[in-house]
């Protein structure tokens, strides 16, 4: 079977799933060809990888799929604590304070990377998987009381969340020269799309802005499920046969 859920309406779909469920209650082997990853995880017990007809991996649906979304990605442990100029930068400073507003920079934002849960630096993860945001700067003199910031947005600007360093009441006494801090994202909790990122650099003590990349950086969420909307909640159903009260 070949891409059978793309097609159709959804009547149509879930005619085909009913199909697919019978065959699989029988013992039925189905050859299931799909990009969608949500459909192989859903119905296959063992998932095939192959990149130009050739075999990269077989075996557990969650371990070839985690293959194939991450493994795409070699880099070194070195390379990924250096800052570059990569894919994942966006070139948008249309709202707000821009950086080329903050003049005669004292210090600054030089890079952002995201990392998946193999540590490696990448712009595709799957819904509800783990991320490190890091955030690298310089700064040519000392930094007291430093204020770290991130928003996010969809794709298309929509403002979607925002944090600081200030409020998740993590102070930080002064920086100096080059280093980076980590965001930790226990599960990125987006379903799928493209998402942008805005980092700000304030000092707190008289909330004057160092530097600020609107938009710059992004990354995309690879569904791995058939839930709808932007969201990816980690939940649970519980039935129970007690009215309530």
């Amino acid at each position: 079977m070949d891409e059978v859920l793309a097609v159709g309406d959804m009547e149509f779909q879930q005619k085909c799933l009913d199909v697919l469920n019978e065959y699989r209650k029988k013992g039925i082997t189905i050859v299931f060809v799909s990009h969608d990853l949500g459909a192989v995880r859903r119905f296959c017990d063992k998932v095939l990888l192959l990149n130009k007809g050739k075999q990269v991996a077989i075996g557990d649906p969650t371990e070839v799929i985690d293959k194939y979304v991450y493994a795409k990605v070699e880099t070194s442990s070195s390379k990924n604590d250096e800052p570059e100029s990569g894919e994942n930068k966006v070139q948008n400073d249309q709202h707000g304070l821009t950086s080329h507003q903050i003049t005669e920079k004292i210090a600054e934002i030089v890079d952002v990377k995201f990392y998946d849960k193999f540590d490696h630096a990448n712009t595709n993860f799957n819904s509800l998987d783990p991320m490190k945001v890091r955030i690298f700067y310089n700064s040519k003199e000392s930094i007291e009381d430093p204020v770290f910031g991130i928003a996010l947005y969809s794709e298309r600007g929509k403002h979607l969340f925002g944090t600081n360093t200030f409020l998740k009441n993590y102070p930080i006494n002064s920086i100096s020269g080059n280093g980076y801090i980590d965001l930790l994202i226990e599960k990125v909790p987006l379903q799928t799309g493209k998402f942008l990122m805005t980092v700000d650099l304030v000092q707190s003590k008289n909330y004057v802005p160092l530097d600020h990349k609107d938009k710059q950086y992004s990354f995309s969420i690879i569904p791995t499920g058939y839930e709808e909307g932007v969201l990816g909640l980690s939940c649970t159903w519980e039935l129970s046969s007690e009215r309530a009260a």
